[in-house]
């Protein structure tokens, strides 16, 4: 069988180059001025690479087109129910306000596939994409148009990437939910996160792992799958309650799961929080409207929505600007989940 060739990025182009995609785009597109000399390097690591610029998307940053979109690689399963009216529409809003003051109009893309004619067919100036996993194809497709692109959560599982993003407070959050878990008295946590590769999971279970070393506590992970949603959540906490007994606290950063594990404790008869505590990430319906009510963390998507949509108007106008944007410091929302009482 023939092996399909990987198609060469705007971003391999850059690496070639030595300069910043934004430049690359800048001189593909004659959006900005380059000088001669990187020009040529660029014109060279085109010739030499084989790149192809999208036309459709040159044009649609020649100012003729006026829309963003907003992306999220979620599966239905995480995103569906409360979900769906959470985390991304957050996000969307704000992101559509701020479109609205640039005369622009925004577009919800659902989680569909790379080859999907939906998004295929897809036409905007720029894409904000809410966090990714670091082999996402609609990432490499995207950039393989041409198409300005910001993440909210940096796409590479480590700390250097070269895609502009809003850098979310994973690490901070663990540490803050692990920290409130042991001043409650808690001293066998265990951390549910997903298996998808995103750089959020991992700065969370290196935080947790971080912790258990430092408290000597015998570290107790779950990964679950995303498309399993809520049912993952529960089957991993009956398994958890059957295997670590002991296990009196439990970080569930992935609100779907969270409601899964509540399930599974109250059928298993373990009393929330006296018997054990859960903490999830995200704020939203499945939070509050979780019996008992799930602590969580105010996250000011509104704030990181806007920080995000101008730095994606920045890399549509080919400004130079830094790669990564800082979130604001989240907020530990206490609720019955996780607070004893007096």
């Amino acid at each position: 069988m023939k092996k399909t060739q990987p198609r060469v990025t705007l971003i391999d182009v850059a690496k070639r180059a030595g300069v910043s995609p934004a430049t690359v785009s800048n001189c593909v597109n004659a959006a900005r001025y380059v000088d001669a000399e990187t020009k040529i390097r660029i014109d060279k690591a085109i010739a030499e690479l084989g790149y192809v610029p999208n036309l459709g998307a040159r044009r649609l940053r020649t100012g003729k087109a006026t829309t963003v979109a907003v992306l999220s690689s979620m599966p239905f399963a995480v995103s569906a129910g409360p979900s769906r009216l959470g985390f991304m529409m957050e996000i969307a809003a704000s992101a559509a306000i701020a479109a609205l003051e640039r005369q622009m109009s925004l577009v919800l893309v659902p989680p569909v596939a790379v080859d999907h004619p939906g998004f295929l067919n897809l036409e905007a100036d720029g894409v904000l994409f809410i966090e990714p996993s670091s082999d996402d194809p609609h990432v490499a497709d995207l950039i393989r148009r041409g198409m300005p692109l910001v993440t909210i959560g940096r796409v590479g599982l480590h700390k250097e990437t070269r895609i502009p993003h809003v850098a979310l407070n994973a690490t901070l959050i663990a540490e803050q939910a692990l920290a409130h878990f042991a001043s409650t008295g808690a001293r066998q946590m265990a951390l549910f996160v997903g298996k998808t590769a995103r750089a959020s999971y991992r700065d969370v279970e290196v935080a947790y792992l971080d912790f258990a070393t430092r408290n000597s506590m015998a570290p107790v992970i779950r990964r679950l799958s995303e498309i399993e949603g809520e049912a993952a959540g529960y089957r991993a906490a009956c398994e958890l309650l059957e295997q670590n007994p002991q296990i009196d606290a439990i970080l569930v950063p992935i609100d779907t799961f969270a409601t899964g594990v509540v399930q599974a404790l109250k059928e298993k008869g373990r009393r929330i929080p006296q018997d054990v505590r859960v903490v999830t990430r995200y704020d939203g319906l499945r939070a509050r409207e979780s019996t008992p009510k799930l602590t969580a963390f105010n996250l000011f998507l509104d704030d990181i929505a806007r920080l995000a949509l101008t730095r994606l108007f920045q890399e549509i106008d080919g400004a130079d600007a830094p790669l990564e944007i800082s979130a604001p410091t989240p907020a530990l929302i206490v609720r019955e989940s996780s607070h004893l009482g007096n």
